[in-house]
């Protein structure tokens, strides 16, 4: 019934129409305002201007300037051929363009502007080719950006910016530029971001755990400083208490620095800080085999150890050794001064004898004035009542053995060795001179061990070439 009313008004209207001018024309004209039938112009509406070649203007006050141009609402505005003007205050002023809504006016060709400014004075515009979309501000809350060639595709901006990427954010100056991804079911569904391929994706699972995965591909934070905030496990789940970094595998670096290091053992070196004897050290280690103030063995492999304190009582251990060391340099030192070695030589020049001759301590806690030449004595005249001389030493090819005294040297043992213990002859002797030869042995220091009578002597040889 509604239809038949309808098209029973039109029928009459246009009847009407052609019955007060009397002669045929071209388009619709109603109600006032401009249009031309030469130029196939149509006018709807109050004071709307339809100027242009097959152009509309509806509404109140609207008007449509250019060639096949459109202006429909309160004031809308089509100026230039192909310009679409729909709402109120719309304005489309260059070609091809379309400008939706109130207060916004598309103002570059082939641009389209869709929403509200705030004032016919401060319009939303459309100042670039592409779409402008926005809501009751001069600036666009997404603009889509027309594409390069036919066979591409534009981009996509969010905020007033030009899309520098294929979306492309930027806040306002008093807002944050995020991205929220919700899922509506939490319980089963996940969040996430591909990139590239189904290998690179950043997710957050329904059970709440964030993954940024790069299958067979590595991944890499660049940065001047990079700050994490939370426990890191590489290879491994954190959850050991006081320690933001757990690795299951190897680490390399160039540099460590420890800070906050609460024992660093320079209390060794302390006046009052008693250092264990040599004896009681040797007891302590025979008995648990590892040092004290240090972890054994089966400790670290089931516990591992805290590096910042190995490190310190490693140090303790090297001051203690120090302390050791000069002990033992008083000792050497003191027995230097009890001790004195005479050498003699021949006409030749060459060292044909060595003495050692010693202070005996008590005699050296006596008065300084007393005549300390008195308390020397030979110390090589205590071997099976016989005195031993040995040269040249050092030598370059050999050496002779001279044994002077009333017992018979036969049966004298003579083992010349190396240091470390390994034979080079062993002979007995059957006079009181015997000589050895050295030529072709390499340069270094000789053990000659001799035997007699239940005693055993040892001196060094010193080859030199």
């Amino acid at each position: 019934m509604t239809k038949k009313i309808s098209i029973l008004l039109f029928m009459f209207l246009s009847f009407s129409i052609q019955v007060r001018s009397q002669t045929p024309r071209y388009g619709i004209h109603y109600s006032g305002g401009y249009s031309n039938d030469t130029i196939v112009s149509s006018n709807i509406g109050t004071s709307c201007n339809a100027t242009g070649l097959n152009s509309f203007a509806g509404g109140w006050q609207s008007l449509a300037q250019g060639a096949g141009s459109f202006a429909f609402g309160n004031m809308a505005q089509a100026t230039q051929a192909g310009s679409f003007a729909l709402g109120g205050a719309a304005l489309a002023n260059a070609s091809t363009t379309m400008s939706l809504g109130f207060y916004v006016t598309a103002s570059q060709n082939s641009s389209i502007v869709i929403g509200s400014g705030s004032s016919s004075s401060s319009p939303l515009t459309a100042t670039v080719a592409g779409i402008t979309m926005g809501m009751g501000s001069t600036h666009p809350t997404l603009f889509l950006s027309r594409a390069s060639t036919a066979n591409k595709t534009g981009r996509i901006a969010i905020g007033d910016v030009s899309p520098q990427a294929k979306l492309h954010i930027r806040s306002d100056a008093d807002e944050d530029a995020g991205i929220i991804l919700v899922p509506a079911d939490t319980a089963n569904s996940d969040a996430f971001i591909k990139l590239w391929d189904e290998n690179h994706y950043i997710e957050v699972n329904s059970k709440g755990t964030m993954d940024i995965r790069s299958h067979q591909s590595p991944i890499r934070l660049v940065g001047s400083t990079l700050t994490l905030d939370g426990k890191v496990g590489v290879n491994t789940t954190n959850d050991i208490d006081g320690y933001a970094l757990a690795v299951d595998g190897g680490v390399i670096t160039t540099k460590v620095y420890i800070q906050d290091v609460e024992d660093w053992r320079d209390e060794v070196f302390g006046d009052d800080y008693q250092l264990m004897s040599l004896g009681e050290l040797e007891s302590y280690v025979s008995s648990n085999k590892h040092l004290p103030g240090i972890p054994s063995e089966s400790e670290v492999k089931a516990e591992g150890y805290d590096v910042a304190a190995m490190h310190a009582a490693l140090l303790g251990k090297i001051e203690e050794l120090m302390l050791y060391v000069i002990r033992q340099q008083k000792e050497i030192d003191s027995l230097r001064e009890m001790v004195t070695v005479h050498f003699g030589y021949d006409a030749c020049g060459n060292r044909i004898s060595r003495m050692i001759m010693f202070q005996e301590p008590n005699r050296m806690e006596s008065s300084a004035n007393e005549d300390k030449n008195a308390w020397l004595e030979v110390l090589e005249s205590g071997f099976a009542g016989m005195s031993v001389a040995l040269f040249p030493n050092p030598t370059d090819r050999g050496f002779v053995l001279s044994l002077t005294g009333e017992e018979d040297p036969q049966g004298c043992i003579a083992i010349l060795s190396t240091l470390d213990g390994k034979v080079m002859e062993n002979r007995t002797l059957v006079g009181f001179t015997e000589e050895f030869d050295l030529s072709g042995k390499p340069a270094g220091v000789y053990l000659l061990r001799l035997t007699m009578a239940n005693q055993t002597k040892v001196w060094k040889i010193v080859k030199c070439n």
